[in-house]
C-alpha cells in the first residue's frame, strides 16, 4: 500500500522507501495502456479513467563538452557517430534512425558550406526541414558514405 505525503512524494508503508510523483504517474501511463490495449482487444467495454498525479516536474539536463568529449572518447561505433550527428543537428532519435542517403547531401549548397541533411519528417509539419550540416557532421557522414560504398 502506498501512502501519500502532503509534499507530494509517497511512501511505501511496508519499506518505507519513498516513491516520487515520477514513478507513480509512470505506472499509472503503463495501467491506462493496458487498458486501453484491453479495450481495442474488446476485453474491457471501456476503460476507466486514470488521473496522473500533481506535482511532476519536467526534468532537463544539457551535457557539458567535457562529458560530451568523455563519451564521444569511450562510445564505441555506431554509438558514436550516432551521438555526433544528434549533438551537431538537434535531430530527435527517430529521425536520425530514418535518415536515408538520399537526404543526405555532402556537397555545399548557397549558405550551407559543409552540405545539408533534409529531414523529410514523419509528424508535424515543422519536423520537415533541411539542416546545413557542421563540419563534424559532413565528416561523420563522408566517412560511412564511403566505407558503405
Amino acid at each position: 500500500m502506498v501512502i501519500r505525503k502532503a509534499n507530494g512524494e509517497s511512501q511505501e508503508r511496508d519499506t518505507g522507501k519513498l516513491i516520487s510523483v515520477v514513478t507513480i504517474n509512470r505506472e499509472l501511463v503503463t495501467l491506462r495502456r493496458m487498458l486501453n490495449m484491453a479495450v481495442k482487444w474488446r476485453l474491457l467495454k471501456t476503460a476507466p479513467q486514470t488521473r496522473l498525479l500533481p506535482g511532476e516536474e519536467e526534468r532537463q539536463r544539457v551535457i557539458s563538452f567535457d562529458e560530451e568529449e568523455v563519451y564521444l572518447t569511450l562510445a564505441r561505433q555506431p554509438l558514436r557517430d550516432f551521438a555526433i550527428v544528434s549533438l551537431d543537428t538537434a535531430f530527435r532519435p527517430g529521425e536520425i534512425q530514418r535518415m536515408r542517403w538520399e537526404n543526405v547531401h555532402l556537397n555545399p549548397v548557397s549558405e550551407a558550406q559543409f552540405g545539408y541533411i533534409h529531414n523529410p519528417g514523419g509528424g508535424p509539419k515543422k519536423r520537415k526541414r533541411n539542416l546545413s550540416m557542421t563540419p563534424r557532421v559532413h565528416d561523420t557522414l563522408h566517412t560511412r558514405w564511403v566505407a558503405a560504398w
